[in-house]
């Protein structure tokens, strides 16, 4: 039943729980032969044998001793099991936190140096179709006016054609409906059906043949997307730098370049678009003086 202690070797939860569960096994044991003892014990106390009496009552008190002894074991060794868990965890929980921090900084490399490069490029480019859709609904005005045809704005480029699909479908009409077969010879008469009079269609070539209405197959083009999307500038926009929301450690110490756009606060005025029109007309080739 003694067996010597090795928790000083147990680390990892796994042995620990295999040494609980061998301890518990042993306290099993240990509760079944102090039970069989105290059976032992009666005779002799019976017959008065105090020799065999003491004998079994010292088995029986070792029994208790070793009894309480293990139940003290499994108790540092829970004890010893949960904080294995717990260094465990935080082993764990430290390898997230690392993991995290090196794409923070990662991510922090990005905003201080690509971002800003990248972001000014479209920030102008967003200005530029901004300034150029301006300067043609201008145009479009002066077209509008001379009963000409528009201009498409360029983000028109950004769409593809749409797509339709064709199918049959099964709908009831009435012999006024054109579609009907005897729609050409169908005429509307009046009927008396008890009291009440209503009116009913006819065939013009028989007014005793009532016509009905019939169903017929009828071909449908229904369109799939063609949807015009909005200009780039309305749907990109460039965050201007926040105020720090709480003192953190990842707090920038130093301001970072951040370009910023946002079509609505954009002016336009004329004057860029005539510098846009004088741009344009830079760029265009020279004529050629004929002798």
């Amino acid at each position: 039943m003694n067996a010597k202690s090795d928790t000083a070797v147990l680390s990892k939860p796994a042995d620990i729980e295999a040494r609980i569960e061998a301890e518990r096994k042993r306290l099993f044991d240990e509760q079944a032969l102090q039970i069989e003892l105290e059976k032992q014990r009666l005779l002799p106390l019976e017959q008065g044998n105090d020799e065999v009496l003491d004998a079994i009552e010292t088995k029986i008190a070792k029994s208790i001793e070793r009894h309480e002894r293990i139940q003290e074991r499994i108790k540092l060794l829970q004890k010893r099991h949960d904080e294995s868990v717990e260094s465990e965890r935080n082993a764990d929980l430290d390898a997230v936190e690392a993991r995290a921090n090196t794409l923070r900084e990662q991510g922090e490399r990005l905003i201080r140096t690509e971002y800003p490069k990248l972001a000014g490029q479209l920030g102008s480019l967003l200005k530029r179709l901004l300034l150029i859709d301006t300067a043609i609904e201008r145009e479009n005005r002066a077209l509008q006016q001379a009963g000409r045809d528009q201009v498409p704005a360029s983000n028109y480029v950004r769409c593809t054609p749409a797509k339709y699909i064709d199918f049959t479908d099964l709908v009831t009409v009435h012999p006024s409906d054109p579609r009907h077969s005897l729609h050409a010879h169908a005429v509307p008469s009046r009927r008396t059906q008890g009291r009440e009079e209503h009116a009913v269609w006819v065939d013009s070539r028989d007014s005793s043949k009532i016509i009905e209405c019939e169903n017929v197959q009828v071909q449908t083009r229904e369109r799939i997307g063609g949807h015009y999307p909005n200009p780039l500038y309305e749907v990109i926009t460039l965050p201007p730098a926040e105020p720090r929301p709480y003192e953190h450690r990842a707090l920038a110490k130093q301001p970072i370049a951040q370009p910023y756009f946002d079509h609505e606060n954009v002016q336009v005025t004329e004057a860029d678009i005539e510098a846009l029109f004088a741009e344009f007309e830079s760029q265009k080739p020279a004529k050629r003086k004929t002798a």
